[in-house]
């Protein structure tokens, strides 16, 4: 049975959630203060987290922000203001989605499959192959291609890059990076490190930091993968449609449809934008299949 951990302070609000939880099949943990839901977070590593922005001891983003240092447990904002910048605000710092109360309680269930979904997806990525324009990240094979050729990397330049296409969009920490890179007992002596190899990795990638393509700083903060996904650039088919070129162009297509949906589903990204490339690429792996379907099977 998935964990919820939700940090609210309201008593209504936590008993009307303990009933809706439980009848949508969760488990609930309840913290009333920030300080008291990181504590809990950090020692039951929920699947979930469900937060208040309005807390008593400290901000609702300062916990976002804490929280994604050091986990990346899908995050649900649930909040009373109808500020604009608030929504912003979250979803800037880590948060994965948010609702605003009054909420429908199948809308809350809703959005807590769809969070859950995202970051199965995220992680589940097997041999998925992430391609953002003249880049490409071969997850299966642990390869950077710039424009079709292969880039050496080192062990620890790989993880970064993994890392940081793994979640598109989405602000990663210094102290989340470090984590991930390294482990959980290296502290800040390390992020001197983790800016060097950074900076290995942006030569590597013919990325500036001043003006970036792949990877913006935010700077005192840690780094954002700002590229959008696209198709991967595969030669031209030899020897008609249905040749192993076109079968590799499929798979391309294919794989970068992929990114694109859950691109289009991170926090922080042009949606419609994303959702058109999307399209794009659906149309074009309709077309190669077509195309493969007459070379095997002839014309109708």
């Amino acid at each position: 049975m998935p964990t919820v951990l939700v940090i609210e302070d309201e008593k209504e609000i936590n008993l009307l959630l303990e009933e809706l939880l439980v009848h949508f099949g969760y488990r609930a943990l309840f913290a009333s203060t920030g300080a008291e839901g990181l504590d809990l977070a950090r020692r039951q590593e929920p699947d979930l987290v469900l937060l208040d922005l309005g807390l008593p001891d400290m901000s609702g983003i300062d916990v976002i922000r804490e929280l994604r240092s050091w986990s990346a447990a899908p995050l649900l904002v649930l909040s009373g203001t109808s500020r604009r910048g608030s929504r912003a605000d979250a979803l800037d710092a880590g948060a994965d989605d948010f609702l605003q109360k009054p909420f429908e309680p199948r809308e809350l269930a809703a959005r807590l499959r769809a969070v859950a979904r995202r970051a199965a997806t995220s992680q589940d990525d097997g041999g998925l192959r992430r391609c953002f324009g003249r880049v490409c990240v071969d997850v299966e094979t642990q390869r950077l291609l710039l424009d079709g050729t292969e880039e050496r990397l080192t062990s620890i330049e790989w993880r970064l890059l993994e890392a940081l296409t793994r979640h598109p969009g989405r602000l990663l920490t210094h102290r989340w990076l470090v984590t991930q890179v390294w482990d959980a007992t290296h502290g800040a002596e390390t992020q001197t490190s983790l800016r060097v190899h950074m900076r290995s990795l942006r030569s590597k990638l013919h990325d500036e930091a001043k003006e970036p393509h792949f990877v913006r700083t935010e700077s005192g903060v840690g780094y954002r993968w700002i590229a959008s996904a696209t198709a991967a650039v595969v030669p031209s088919p030899v020897g008609g449609p249905g040749s192993r070129s076109t079968l590799d162009e499929l798979e391309a297509a294919v794989a970068a449809l992929q990114v694109a949906v859950h691109t289009a589903a991170a926090p922080g990204n042009d949606r419609d934008a994303a959702l058109g490339r999307a399209a794009e690429l659906a149309r074009r792996a309709g077309r190669l299949v077509r195309d493969a379907r007459t070379a095997t099977e002839g014309p109708a």
